[in-house]
C-alpha cells in the first residue's frame, strides 16, 4: 500500500480511529498529521489485520514548554518520559518531552497549560485531559456514575 498522503510515495500502514483521514499513512506522515492530537488511537497493518499501537509507539513526543516546540533541552536529563493520560476516547501512555531549560515551568505548569491534570503532584506518572474531567463531571451529576465507573469505561 502507497501512503495515501500522495506527497511522500511511502509503504503505508497506519490508520486513526478517531480522525478523518480516509485511507493510510505512512509512519512519517502519521505522526506529522497527528502532531496536535497526541490522543488519537493508531492502528498498524501486520499483514492480516489492523493492530492497535500507539502513537508513543511510533515515535512521538508531546513537547512540553516552548508554545509546542520541543525543548532543545529535553534529552539533557533522560530524554521523553512516558506519562498516562485519560481522556474521552480511552486511556493512553504518551511520550511527554518536558522542558528542561534553566527557567523551566513546574510539571504541574507545563501540563495545566496543555489543557492536562496531574493525578498527583508527588510523582507525575498520570494526568487527565480537561475534556476527560468535564465529562466526568457531567455524567457524575447527571447519572450518578462513580469514578470507578467512568476509568472502567475508558479502558
Amino acid at each position: 500500500m502507497i501512503c495515501c498522503n500522495g506527497q511522500c510515495g511511502a509503504s503505508a500502514c497506519f490508520t486513526c480511529h478517531d480522525c478523518d483521514i480516509a485511507g493510510i499513512l505512512c509512519q512519517d506522515c502519521f505522526l506529522k498529521f497527528h502532531a496536535f492530537n497526541p490522543f488519537h488511537r493508531a492502528s498498524e497493518w501486520n499483514g492480516n489485520f489492523f493492530e492497535k499501537c500507539s502513537l508513543a509507539d511510533l515515535g512521538a513526543v508531546l513537547p512540553m514548554g516552548h508554545n509546542g516546540v520541543p525543548c532543545p533541552h529535553v534529552h539533557t536529563q533522560g530524554g521523553p518520559q512516558t506519562l498516562v493520560i485519560l481522556d474521552t476516547n480511552g486511556i493512553h501512555e504518551v511520550q511527554v518531552g518536558w522542558c528542561r531549560c534553566a527557567r523551566a515551568p513546574s510539571v504541574s505548569k507545563e501540563l495545566f497549560d496543555k489543557k492536562l491534570f496531574l493525578a498527583t503532584m508527588a510523582r507525575p506518572r498520570t494526568a487527565f485531559t480537561f475534556r476527560a474531567l468535564k465529562l466526568f463531571h457531567m455524567l457524575n451529576h447527571v447519572s450518578k456514575t462513580t469514578p470507578w465507573d467512568f476509568t472502567g469505561t475508558m479502558q
